[in-house]
């Protein structure tokens, strides 16, 4: 889990010098939580929260059909770890994920699923064989 903290004293990124920035295909965006869907710190002197930001992954092709669902998020990790949570999650899922490439943003993965790091906010993209070329 990543935590972000930021103050609760204004409305962008950067009256937030503590919020960490994550990289979305190729640009940076700000992940910043805001009550009810965080929780206070009572450790900080400032009105802080700390708030996780996923992975997001889009699903494509028999992926999608096998899921029941075009997206969904999961923790950052490993890609190992991530595709074994969503097998978990979705059973169907499970028998096609082996065929499949991945994308993590946007770049075509290699190696060891073990070995590639999804970072907080990146987003997967699960693609099956496709027909045709």
């Amino acid at each position: 889990m990543v935590e972000v903290l930021f103050s609760n004293s204004g409305d962008s990124a950067v009256d937030y010098p503590d919020t960490v920035p994550t990289q979305s295909s190729a640009r940076y965006e700000f992940a910043i939580c805001r009550p009810p869907d965080s929780v206070p710190d009572p450790s900080s002197p400032l009105p802080t929260y700390r708030c996780r930001v996923d992975v997001t992954i889009r699903l494509f092709a028999a992926a999608r059909a096998a899921a029941g669902t075009d997206s969904t998020t999961a923790r950052p990790g490993s890609l190992a770890e991530i595709l074994e949570d969503l097998a978990t999650r979705y059973p169907g899922l499970g028998e096609v994920l082996p065929r499949c490439s991945y994308l993590v943003d946007a770049i075509a993965t290699h190696g060891l699923l073990e070995e590639i790091v999804v970072e907080p906010g990146s987003q997967v993209d699960v693609l099956p064989p496709f027909a045709g070329g």
